[in-house]
């Protein structure tokens, strides 16, 4: 969906999004039923996914990283090396110009959708949806000032 997003707006070449989860459990699995209806629906063809687990490192190597929940959020976190990686973690709904406007994390969580049905996914895939816009700014910005820091 990030991918998607940065290719329609020329960004392809200069940055990619990929997914992981904490837990290892799921690792090898293909994508909830659910999932792949609502990324169907889309035009988005999910047949290929796999859950994998998240390795620290790609923390560390990763200039953003993007967070559901503030489980998830609090997790990364504690597998940082030190408090400046740490800041680059974010949730993906403080990129979302509609989110709470005091930007407070409780805030800012995405529900699991798991035990829901159907429209829960459709829910979640609407809040990320919303915060494309703002993942696509911060990715420009960062290339801008890389480019600055060229020049």
């Amino acid at each position: 969906m990030i991918n998607r997003e940065l290719e329609r707006v020329g960004l392809d070449d200069l940055a990619t999004a990929d997914s992981a989860g904490i837990e290892r459990w799921e690792v090898g699995s293909s994508i909830d039923r659910r999932a792949a209806a609502v990324l169907d629906a889309q035009g988005i063809d999910p047949a290929d996914h796999r859950a994998r687990q998240l390795h620290p490192e790609w923390l560390v190597e990763r200039d953003l990283v993007l967070a559901l929940d503030n489980g998830h959020l609090d997790a990364m976190r504690r597998m940082m090396a030190g408090e400046n990686e740490a800041s680059k973690i974010q949730l993906l709904r403080s990129f979302d110009p509609s989110s709470p406007a005091d930007g407070a994390e409780a805030d800012l969580s995405i529900a699991d959708p798991w035990y829901g049905n159907l429209e829960d996914f459709e829910v979640t895939w609407d809040q990320i949806d919303a915060a494309l816009p703002g993942i696509v700014e911060f990715v420009r910005s960062q290339v801008a000032d890389r480019e600055e820091e060229r020049a």
